[in-house]
């Protein structure tokens, strides 16, 4: 195994991991990041690369918020890509409960800006990964971040004063019937990071949908009609489902409108997104064995299932399972969904000029100042020598794409005025 140049990270160890008999190398590392406290810690994360490296930059999958299985690391490396991914951080390491939804994005911030930094990685073919808790980490880190080639969510909360309320129902109700109630545990949690007050302004400015602008790339989602963790409710009234009432307690429901009295939890993800942005795709699951909330699926029959490509910028597929029942957590049936074809279209290099929006930039050029984007309240940003490093490596790599890029850069640039007019003239001094 030949040495690999990981600064800013730091290697702990290195072993094998294999996939269907292919091998590849996982790296422990340590790096550093700032908590929403504003307290410097230490995480741990595991890095997946070939034995052998190849001799151009490698794309980069990122898998976000939960730590992922060995062998699934390895996978993506016989499929080409490096793979970077958190541990599951300790009470210190995290500051707090360790779940994606819950810790906030902090630590995945620090890690992902110190992966794309790495001169093996090619940083214009970069997918950010994740399910449910770890699709909203996902879809957080794409308004985030800059260039994206694709994102990959699955069961992934888009509403999150919806969701929050959804599980303190789930949890007020703590009916043994239904067993996601052990789930919600995580309503509970979000007060450590958002506060005691369910209807305060951080709740939804953590949501997904409040940053739909600042998601610029290419996203491919799926969810079940049967969902009894992430309700697909959130996406459209078209998938409100009606259940046999017989099999839940008295007080269960899943229309936003029934659930909560906020308004804020009663946008649905096609009330923000217009029609030539997004599109649904439906399909029935392929033969495959029902499951229930503990997800062991050792002897199930599990069922492939290739997500749609589509033709706009948020494709999502709703796998029709039915209707919710108690014993279920994401979905009824062993179904995996796989994206060949999606990602083979959009892991290509290209950078698109689109990618790059007025509100997008406004995001970078936050970032480059030192201006919390997510909440003014709640500290997010990465070390201010780390938040600059990336916005600009970003826009070089964007501008460098093709004279399309450069031009709206430079057109976009000069419409940021009020307080980040001079850092926009300082890193548009940097970028060309």
């Amino acid at each position: 195994m030949g040495e690999l140049m990981i600064e800013p990270l730091e290697l702990i160890s290195q072993e094998i991991a294999e996939c269907d008999g292919e091998a590849a190398r996982m790296l422990t590392v340590v790096f550093d990041y700032v908590d929403q406290a504003r307290a410097p810690r230490r995480a741990r994360a595991h890095i997946f690369v070939p034995e052998q490296m190849p001799p151009d930059p490698m794309p980069l999958m990122y898998q976000a918020g939960y730590e992922i299985e060995q062998r699934a690391g390895a996978m993506h490396v016989t499929r080409g890509y490096a793979c970077a991914n958190p541990v599951t951080p300790t009470i210190e390491e995290a500051g707090g409960p360790e779940n994606p939804l819950v810790r906030g994005p902090n630590l995945d911030i620090a890690l992902l800006h110190a992966v794309r930094s790495l001169d093996w990685i090619d940083d214009s073919k970069v997918v950010i990964a994740g399910g449910s808790a770890a699709g909203h980490m996902s879809l957080m880190l794409a308004a985030e971040t800059f260039p994206v080639a694709a994102v990959v969510v699955d069961c992934a909360p888009v509403n999150l004063p919806y969701n929050m309320a959804y599980f303190t129902m789930v949890r007020r109700l703590n009916d043994p019937k239904i067993l996601a109630t052990n789930a919600t545990q995580i309503a509970h949690d979000a007060i450590q990071l958002l506060g005691e007050d369910p209807l305060a302004p951080e709740f939804a400015e953590h949501a997904v949908i409040s940053h739909l602008q600042r998601i610029t790339c290419p996203v491919s989602g799926s969810h079940s009609s049967a969902d009894m963790l992430v309700p697909a409710e959130q996406l459209s009234r078209r998938f409100e489902t009606e259940f046999d009432r017989g099999l839940f307690p008295q007080g269960y429901e899943r229309v936003p409108e029934r659930l909560t009295s906020d308004v804020r939890a009663h946008t649905r993800l096609d009330d923000l997104l217009p029609p030539d942005s997004l599109e649904f795709v439906v399909q029935p699951p392929p033969p495959a064995d029902r499951v229930v909330i503990d997800l062991v699926w050792d002897g199930a029959r599990v069922a492939e299932l290739e997500a749609p490509v589509g033709s706009k910028q948020w494709t999502v597929l709703v796998i029709d399972e039915g209707p919710p029942e108690p014993d279920l957590g994401h979905l009824k049936h062993a179904v995996v969904v796989s994206r060949h074809a999606f990602l083979e279209k959009w892991v290509c290099g290209a950078i698109p000029a689109g990618q790059l929006t007025r509100e997008k930039l406004r995001t970078l050029m936050m970032r480059a100042g030192g201006i919390e984007w997510i909440s003014a309240s709640i500290p997010h940003l990465d070390r201010p020598d780390q938040e600059r490093k990336d916005v600009i490596r970003g826009l070089k790599l964007f501008i460098a794409y093709s004279a399309e890029n450069r031009s709206a850069f430079e057109s976009l640039v000069q419409g940021i005025t009020g307080d980040l007019r001079a850092v926009a003239e300082g890193v548009g001094e940097e970028c060309i």
